[in-house]
């Protein structure tokens, strides 16, 4: 997860105090020193790390412009919304292709920085549950010669088709050795 949102900003608030002669050089950039109870901006991975350390308070609900727009996707209204015309739809909505797994982890570590974030990491939970059963769905509509051949996973997330990885490579195994099997 924090590979996946290793360019994704959100603002802390850190309870110490690093000198701006102290600079963190990071491979990509770098961050200025930080000063206690003052809002700084911090790559996510980051703020993540601080907030397990007991180093800063998150403040997600401020940072908005961002790949993931934290108001939206930490909002229950949203949420419902969202997994509401998932249910309707066929085909998957286009999210944010690291929205669940980045907003679940902050949903985990930085519980004290979130309004009612046991509602919202239910509501994400929720939302992969319906996410994973339209992939279910869609690799079972699929013809065994679309196995073979290639599928096209429009608007799902790595992590989604990750969840599924193993179990795909066995069935295009087998597809296609009962498709050998039948040519012979």
């Amino acid at each position: 997860m924090c590979f996946l949102a290793e360019d994704l900003h959100i603002n802390i608030v850190p309870n110490f105090t690093l000198s701006q002669a102290q600079d963190v050089h990071l491979l990509s950039s770098e961050l200025a020193g930080f000063t206690a109870a003052f809002t700084q901006t911090s790559p996510l991975w980051i703020a993540l790390y601080l907030k397990k350390c007991g180093k800063c308070s998150m403040v997600p609900e401020e940072r908005t412009g961002q790949l993931v727009n934290w108001r939206t996707y930490l909002d229950c209204q949203s949420l419902s919304r969202l997994i509401e015309s998932e249910r309707k739809t066929l085909n998957p909505k286009d999210i944010d292709f690291r929205a669940t797994e980045t907003l679940e982890g902050l949903c985990k570590a930085a519980h004290g920085d979130i309004g009612d974030w046991i509602r919202v990491l239910d509501l994400l939970l929720e939302l992969a549950a319906v996410r994973k059963q339209k992939l279910k769905t869609y690799l079972m509509t699929q013809k065994k010669e679309e196995f073979v051949k290639g599928l096209y996973f429009n608007n799902f997330t790595a992590a989604e088709l990750n969840t599924i990885r193993m179990f795909l490579w066995q069935s295009t195994s087998i597809l296609s050795d009962v498709s050998y099997g039948a040519n012979a």
